[in-house]
C-alpha cells in the first residue's frame, strides 16, 4: 500500500518547482503604492495605481481560480470514492452533470455577483469538480468493450450536461435572492 508520505516525496520536485514559478509570478506584480506621501502620489499619478489596482484584481482572480479549483478537484475526487460502485454509465456521469447544474445557476447569477465569485465558483470549482480527461478515458474504456455503448454514453452525458446547465440556470433565476 502507497502511504501518503511517499507519494508526497515523490511529487515534491514538480510541487517544489510549481510553487517557485507561482512565487517568481507573484513578485511579478507591483505593489501598491501605500505609504507614499500625498504630494508624491500626484506626480505618479492615477494611472499608476490603476496598474497596481488591476494587478492586485488580476492576483486575486488567480487565487479565487486557484482555491474554487483544489475545492472542487478535491469535492470530485470524495465524490467518485463514494460513488464508485453504483451503477452509473460512467463513473463522472453524475459528477459531471452536477458541476453543469452549478455552472448554469452560477451563469444565471452572473450579473448580481463580484466577477471573483465568478471565476472562483464557475472557472475554479465546476473546472476542477468537472473533468473531460476522465470523461474521454471513460469513453475509451467503453470504446474496447462496444463502440455503440461509447458513442451513446457521449451523447448521453453531453445532453444530460446541457439539460442539467439550463434547469441550474432556471434554478439561479428562481430562488436566487436579489442583489440590493
Amino acid at each position: 500500500m502507497v502511504q501518503i508520505r511517499d507519494c508526497t516525496q515523490a511529487f515534491a520536485p514538480e510541487i517544489t518547482q510549481m510553487v517557485e514559478l507561482v512565487i517568481r509570478q507573484v513578485r511579478l506584480i507591483p505593489v501598491a503604492p501605500i505609504g507614499i506621501p500625498d504630494n508624491r502620489l500626484t506626480r505618479v499619478g492615477s494611472a499608476a495605481v490603476k496598474k497596481s489596482q488591476t494587478a492586485w484584481a488580476t492576483a486575486l482572480m488567480f487565487c479565487a481560480v486557484f482555491t474554487g479549483g483544489a475545492t472542487g478537484s478535491l469535492v470530485r475526487e470524495a465524490l467518485s470514492l463514494g460513488i464508485s460502485g453504483l451503477p452509473i454509465l460512467t463513473e463522472t456521469f453524475g459528477i459531471n452533470i452536477a458541476a453543469c447544474f452549478v455552472l448554469g445557476w452560477l451563469y444565471a447569477i452572473r450579473h448580481r455577483v463580484h466577477a471573483h465569485v465568478l471565476h472562483l465558483g464557475a472557472v475554479g470549482f465546476c473546472g476542477g469538480l468537472s473533468t473531460f480527461s476522465s470523461f474521454v478515458a471513460e469513453l475509451e474504456r467503453l470504446a474496447e468493450v462496444s463502440f455503440g455503448l461509447a458513442l451513446t454514453a457521449a451523447v448521453l452525458e453531453i445532453v444530460a450536461g446541457l439539460f442539467a446547465a439550463i434547469l441550474g440556470e432556471t434554478a439561479g433565476r428562481r430562488f436566487s435572492p436579489r442583489r440590493s
